[in-house]
């Protein structure tokens, strides 16, 4: 299925249904960039801590973050943004933008794939981040911790 027709298409449904999630080299970002660019602007609106769409591009551009475009049975579902860092303890994976089109949950379906990812880099631990509160209870869900807190203020 080409890119604009996944654009089109709705969510598949069901869990025994064939689930992709690809990898999007540098290269191939400006093709792909349509397909994720609404949901990366949804994402930076709702709890950026100041980053902006561009930032992501960027990034991704450079190969500083990787772009994971999830598919179910052939149809986009949405994407993740996840850059490699190193922590305290070592390599870590670090979702750092996470969009769900419609109403598959793509960490839901995906973490099994995201875990794989963090190992085969050699992760120790996978973080994530977000002002928002409701995901203190739906990360615990997920077996997430909390670790640092961090408090911001605008100056």
């Amino acid at each position: 299925m080409d890119i604009a027709a996944s654009m089109h298409a709705l969510n598949g449904q069901g869990a025994a249904q064939e689930r992709e999630f690809r990898l999007i080299a540098p290269a191939e970002l400006h093709a792909y960039w349509p397909l994720v660019k609404a949901g990366v602007e949804k994402v930076a609106e709702r709890g950026s801590d100041g980053w902006l769409p561009e930032d992501v591009y960027m990034a991704l551009k450079q190969a500083v973050s990787l772009l994971y475009v999830a598919f179910v049975a052939q149809y986009y579902v949405g994407f993740a943004v996840v850059t490699p860092t190193i922590g305290w303890n070592g390599p870590q994976l670090h979702i750092w933008c996470l969009y769900n089109r419609g109403e598959r949950d793509v960490l839901d379906t995906f973490l099994p794939d995201l875990i794989a990812l963090a190992k085969s880099r050699g992760a120790q631990r996978m973080t994530m981040s977000s002002p928002r509160r409701g995901w203190e209870r739906r990360a615990a869900q997920l077996g997430f911790e909390p670790g640092l807190i961090t408090y911001g203020m605008e100056i």
